[in-house]
């Protein structure tokens, strides 16, 4: 079987989560094919930046934005 693990990564925290990292080990010794597509460095526009994905996600940056 075939598994694609998808991570949404925003914040640029380094390594990849255990939950993934121990699913996929388990999932690789019985055999299976594992891959994961994360979005650390995926661009979706020139003109889109992490803090305004967080502010459209999160409605802003708590206490400095009242």
């Amino acid at each position: 079987m075939k598994v694609l693990f998808l991570y949404p990564e925003v914040y640029l925290t380094i390594g990849i989560p255990g939950g993934i990292a121990s699913m996929s080990a388990v999932l690789k010794q019985q055999g299976h094919k594992v891959e994961l597509f994360e979005t650390t460095f995926l661009k979706t526009q020139e003109d889109f930046t992490a803090l305004e994905l967080h502010r459209k996600t999160h409605g802003g940056f708590g206490n400095a934005d009242k």
